[in-house]
Order: C-alpha cells, then sequence, then structure tokens
C-alpha cells in the first residue's frame, strides 16, 4: 500500500509539473504571438523583404537618318550586403564566415576570366580607347588616352565597410566593383551559392557609338557634382545616378532623363532576390531625342578638314577649324564639325585624372567648342547684311558690280574715304573684291 501511495504520488507530482511545464510554454506562446507578435513579424519582413531602387533607363540620341548617337549599355557592379554575410564566430579558424566569402569573392575579380587569358583587372594595363565610327578627327597629343580599368575596393576597405554596415545600414549594399567583365560576372553568378551577401547589379552606362565625330555636339555624362547634390535630389534623382555635364546630354536632361520607382522584393537567407512583392511600379524611360544633324554629312565635313589640315604647311598650317551647315529651308543644323575633337566615352566610367589632364593641358584645346563658343571677327558674312540692305533701298539691284564709282570705274575696288580728310581721295582705303586680279 505505501508502495502504491509513494508511485501516486510522483506520478501526481509528474503530472503537475507537466502541467505547469505547459502552462509556461502556453504562456510563453501567447506573449510571442500576442504581445510582441508585431514586433516579431515586422523583424522577419525586414530579413525577408526589401524595398530596392529601380533605375529608370535614359532616351537615345538619333541623328535625322535614325542613326544612334548616343544610347544605354549594361555594366556589372558587385555589392555587398553585410547584413546577408555569415559572421565570424569565436573559436572559429581564420578565414571561415565572411573572411571566406571575401577570399572567394576577391579571388574571383583578381584572377585570369575568359578564354583569351586576359589578366586580372588590378594587373590590366591601361587600355586605348575602343575605336569608334567615322575617322579621328586630327592627331593631337591627347588624341591616345586610355580609358579606365575594371576597378575594385581593397580589402581593408572593403573589411571596414562591412564592419560600418552592421553597426548601422546593415542592408544598404556597398559598391565593391565596377565596369567588371562578363567572364567574371558569369564567375561570380556560378558561384552564388558560395557567395552569400554578394550580388550582381546591372547598372546602366552611356555609350557613344560615333565618339569624337560628334562628342562636341552630344557632350557626356557623370555624378551629379556634390555641390548641386541636394538640388538633384530634390528632384528625385538617385544619390549615385549619372546626370548630363556638357552639351545636350546637359540641355536635354529633364527629356532624356526617366523617372526611377522602387519595388519590394523577398530574398532567402543568402540575400538572394526570391519574387517580386505586390505590383511592381516600373520605372518611366526618358524621352528620345532626334536631331536635325546628319551624321554622314558631318563625317564627310570632318574628314574633309582633316584632309585640310594635312594638306596646310608653313605660314598656312592649320590645325583648328570649325565646319557649320546648315539647311537654308529651314535653319537646322546638319554638320557641326570643330576640330580637335575629343572621345566622349571616356567618361562614360569616370574618365581618370591623368586622362583628364592630357585633354585639359593640350595646347589645341580639344573639349573646347570652336563651332559654339569660339570668337571670330565676322569678316565677309557681314558684306550679306550690308548687300541685303542695299537691295532693300534700291541702291544696288542684282547686277549692280562692286566699285565706288566716283572715278568712274566699276573694277571690283571699294574705296573707304579717310575719317579724318574725307576729302581727300589719295587717303582713301581701297578694298578689293575677291573677283579683282589683288582681291
Amino acid at each position: 500500500m505505501e508502495v502504491r501511495d509513494r508511485q501516486f504520488g510522483r506520478l501526481t507530482l509528474l503530472r503537475i509539473a507537466i502541467v505547469l511545464l505547459a502552462g509556461v510554454l502556453l504562456a510563453r506562446l501567447w506573449q510571442i504571438q500576442m504581445v510582441t507578435g508585431e514586433k516579431y513579424r515586422l523583424l522577419a519582413d525586414r530579413n525577408r523583404l526589401r524595398d530596392v531602387d529601380v533605375p529608370a533607363p535614359r532616351g537615345v540620341i538619333y541623328d535625322r537618318n535614325g542613326e544612334i548617337l548616343a544610347r544605354n549599355r549594361p555594366s556589372f557592379t558587385v555589392v555587398i550586403v553585410p547584413g546577408d554575410i555569415p559572421e565570424d564566430e569565436e573559436g572559429e579558424p581564420e578565414g571561415s564566415s565572411d573572411a571566406l566569402v571575401l577570399d572567394r569573392l576577391l579571388a574571383i575579380l583578381d584572377g585570369p576570366v575568359g578564354a583569351s587569358g586576359e589578366p586580372t583587372p588590378a594587373a590590366t594595363p591601361t587600355r586605348q580607347a575602343p575605336a569608334k565610327a567615322g575617322p579621328t578627327p586630327t592627331p593631337n597629343p591627347a588624341a591616345v588616352i586610355r580609358e579606365r580599368d575594371p576597378w575594385a575596393m581593397p580589402r581593408p576597405e572593403i573589411e571596414q565597410k562591412i564592419i560600418e554596415g552592421r553597426e548601422g545600414g546593415a542592408y544598404r549594399p556597398i559598391t565593391v566593383a565596377r565596369y567588371i567583365r562578363e567572364e567574371t560576372a558569369f564567375l561570380i553568378a556560378e558561384n552564388a551559392v558560395n557567395l552569400p551577401g554578394v550580388q550582381l547589379e546591372l547598372e546602366p552606362i552611356r555609350d557613344y557609338p560615333s565618339g569624337a565625330l560628334t562628342s562636341h555636339i552630344i557632350g557626356y555624362m557623370g555624378h551629379i557634382p556634390e555641390k548641386l547634390l541636394s538640388e538633384y535630389r530634390e528632384k528625385g534623382y538617385l544619390p549615385n545616378a549619372q546626370v548630363g555635364l556638357t552639351s545636350l546630354e546637359y540641355t536635354f536632361e529633364e527629356e532624356l532623363r526617366g523617372v526611377p520607382s522602387q519595388e519590394t522584393i523577398e530574398v532567402d537567407v543568402n540575400g538572394r532576390r526570391v519574387r517580386t512583392v505586390g505590383e511592381p511600379q516600373g520605372a518611366i524611360p526618358g524621352h528620345n531625342l532626334v536631331l536635325g544633324l546628319d551624321l554622314e554629312l558631318q563625317r564627310i565635313a570632318t574628314e574633309a578638314m582633316q584632309a585640310a589640315f594635312d594638306a596646310s604647311s608653313g605660314f598656312t598650317k592649320a590645325d583648328q577649324g570649325t565646319v557649320i551647315a546648315l539647311d537654308p529651308r529651314n535653319g537646322k543644323v546638319i554638320a557641326l564639325v570643330s576640330l580637335p575633337s575629343y572621345d566622349n566615352n571616356l567618361f562614360t566610367k569616370g574618365i581618370t585624372a591623368e586622362a583628364y589632364a592630357a585633354l585639359l593641358e593640350d595646347p589645341l584645346l580639344p573639349m573646347f567648342d570652336q563651332a559654339i563658343a569660339g570668337q571670330y571677327p565676322p569678316g565677309s558674312i557681314f558684306k550679306i547684311i550690308v548687300a541685303s540692305g542695299g537691295l532693300q533701298e534700291g541702291v544696288i539691284n542684282a547686277n549692280s558690280r562692286l566699285g565706288d564709282g566716283f572715278d568712274g570705274a566699276n573694277d571690283g575696288i571699294i574705296w573707304v574715304p579717310n575719317d579724318f580728310a574725307p576729302w581727300d581721295f589719295s587717303l582713301a582705303q581701297p578694298f578689293y573684291s575677291w573677283t579683282h586680279k589683288y582681291g
């Protein structure tokens, strides 16, 4: 009997313990779901859902015949999200977790890529700018300029950025490499499972197929100047956006730029996109721009002027000049040449300091648009105004011959009296027409 009573007491205590434990678990479950449920739901959504910026495609620029003068092309950018990289834990060997992720990423960025066996971005010798359609406008010290190579952030700086990111803004992407080659981007994509927190982004950059042939007309783009950053942000520009800085890219910035948007995406534990949540609000592309310019005529005018430069010598040697062709029916500019010129593709990735200095220090001033900014005496073009006034007033007609006429001869010489002795024709200044033997 005593044994049975003891067993019954123990069972009772066990039942009480089970009930108390179940009560504690139920209470904790109620607290998690009912009291702090909203807090944990927000934390889970913050890890799972993210708002990402969607840049808007910039408008394309065409000539009058539909030839592309400015367009967009994709460029691969590598970013790291600190909150998605596994942290190193105490007791683990060095080189695990986030250090191991960086080892793998930098091995791809620094290693040889592609079947061509091109060397790494860090060791790649600076390349000459790619050839573009049309002739090289004129040889000058800045004509052979090197374009920017793929850029990667040094490892110590990446590690510091990750630490700073985890302390605030853990899910804000950090750009660690730009303008990487396609082969490198494909290797990163293939190894995505071993690179948690590493993401590939497509960043549109400007491309100018006609290059130096139309660089003064089209201009170039670049990052927002620091002193104008707040002004552009008020207009809805993203902080890392590029804007037109010169010529038509700058003048028609409002029309060419699109309207960026945001979308909410769901990511997995490694920070990779799973799906888009909700109805995405697509970015609005910018307007295209069609010019009155004729690219073929622009090329012909450039070649003709370059040929004149090459043929000139001695006292008549020329190395700067401009050609402007207008459609007399409507005043449209169909050719606008300024030589020497430069390749505006150098600015698409951010021009190097050496290349920019070479352009600025070139004595021939290749970045100066002589067609619209040069100051010259009007010369013979003013004769059109005088002739129009004479025709309107009836002083001359279509058959009148040049000549002062005071000596009875219309021989292509105009005599301008001396200001201080207009009565003394021996002091008058002769001006010869191009038809005169001295003209």
